[in-house]
């Protein structure tokens, strides 16, 4: 075989080596496209994952074993940014609200996240009555459309995740406790109440298992969001 043919020989088969190895990655690219579980946002989501009970001098509720809603729902709102990261979602904590009284810190919190682009908004906290009260429920402003559609995902993740008693999502008006938060925030909001603190039952379960309460949140968040932009799509 002449030189000449040998380089062609040569040439053909690394070229055909390389079409396939390009093929390979072409099909291992499309895979794991295929494959992801985050969401395809528009620029801009933002999700505030506010915890509840954070004005200087305040904790909330306590719960029976020992904590308050402030602390349990610290390390929550810690592992919900995580798990929205993993999902593609961005996302701020607002774990120290400035204000002398509750109304001024509502309107704080409020210009706060109008002022870093917040487009959705939960705050996290625990539900506290009756040692045998039960069960998980999602708070939204009453005429908020969108509120009430983030608070049935929210509530449907949750209570599959512990198969809680489900007390459904519930409309607040101005004045209703907890209606300040729901008032003043400039985008779709929810106040989680996903379990009683003052329920010994309740609290082992959600005590030892906040993660999970961290991912139900999260694909709740990624299901509104997913639905909202197929609406705009």
């Amino acid at each position: 075989m002449g030189a000449r043919r040998l380089r062609r020989v040569k040439f053909r088969a690394l070229f055909k080596s390389w079409s396939s190895i390009l093929s390979l990655l072409k099909k291992k690219k499309q895979s794991l496209k295929s494959s992801t579980t985050s969401t395809t946002l528009s620029p801009g989501d933002v999700v505030g994952i506010c915890i509840g009970h954070s004005r200087a001098g305040e904790q909330g509720a306590w719960g029976v074993g020992g904590m308050s809603e402030w602390a349990f729902n610290v390390r929550v709102g810690a592992l919900l940014k995580r798990h929205l990261y993993d999902m593609g979602i961005a996302s701020i904590v607002y774990d120290a609200y400035e204000g002398g009284s509750y109304g001024s810190s509502m309107r704080w919190l409020s210009d706060r996240m109008h002022n870093d682009g917040v487009t959705l908004a939960l705050e996290l906290h625990f539900n506290s009555a009756s040692p045998t009260a039960e069960g998980c429920e999602m708070l939204y402003y009453h005429n908020s459309t969108s509120g009430k559609k983030l608070a049935g995902c929210l509530q449907v993740e949750v209570v599959s995740e512990y198969n809680s008693k489900n007390r459904g999502i519930k409309a607040l008006k101005r004045f209703s406790r907890g209606g300040g938060f729901l008032v003043r925030t400039k985008c779709p909001a929810v106040v989680c109440e996903p379990f009683f603190g003052s329920n010994h039952t309740e609290w082992n379960k959600h005590a030892t298992s906040r993660n999970r309460l961290a991912q139900a949140y999260a694909r709740g968040v990624n299901n509104f969001l997913s639905k909202s932009n197929e609406l705009v799509a």
